[in-house]
């Protein structure tokens, strides 16, 4: 397992030709979840995104319902993230390991590396019950909350506020 993941971000020079515009390391910080490492790796606001240099910020906070974020999450052996929904529409790609999601009405789904999941604002939790380290990389999308019959499903984390999925604490030993 690696501890941190490198980040190369391309743009344009002033002739529009396409050039690397910053290679760097991006160091895993522990999470506020069970054996969780990750990294946020890239967020916009809006859309369309703009892809001017002078729109660039790597990781943007803006209005909730305009946000987009790309991050990565190392899940070590008998890890897990408590049962919560987002108001997010997320594409979770298992990329390495295998892992668990649990659903609120009992349905749990083994998931290997390569499968994908669309978490579409529905209560979940994921667990790594295997002896190995698994990686999952997540996409989010701001979504409108979910609407059942008269019920409006917002999002929430047991002991966290709303909309905090996940908060950091300090960056894991950085590698050059």
């Amino acid at each position: 397992m690696t501890k941190g993941i490198r980040r190369v971000t391309t743009g344009h020079d002033q002739n529009g030709r396409a050039i690397v515009k910053a290679d760097e390391f991006l160091p895993f910080e522990k999470r506020l979840l069970h054996n969780w490492l990750g990294v946020d790796i890239w967020a916009t606001v809006g859309v369309p995104v703009s892809n001017d240099d002078k729109e660039v910020t790597p990781i943007q906070s803006g209005p909730k319902g305009q946000r987009t974020v790309i991050r990565t999450s190392y899940v070590l052996p008998g890890g897990f993230g408590k049962m919560h929904r987002t108001e997010t529409l997320d594409y979770a790609i298992l990329v390495e390991g295998e892992a668990e999601m649990e659903l609120d009405g009992g349905e749990t789904v083994k998931l290997k590396a390569g499968d994908i999941v669309i978490q579409r604002g529905t209560n979940h939790a994921w667990f790594n019950r295997s002896d190995k380290p698994c990686r999952f990389v997540f996409v989010l999308f701001d979504a409108k909350p979910v609407h059942v019959g008269d019920k409006i499903l917002r999002d929430y984390l047991d002991e966290l506020p709303a909309g905090m999925q996940v908060m950091l604490s300090k960056p894991i030993a950085e590698e050059k």
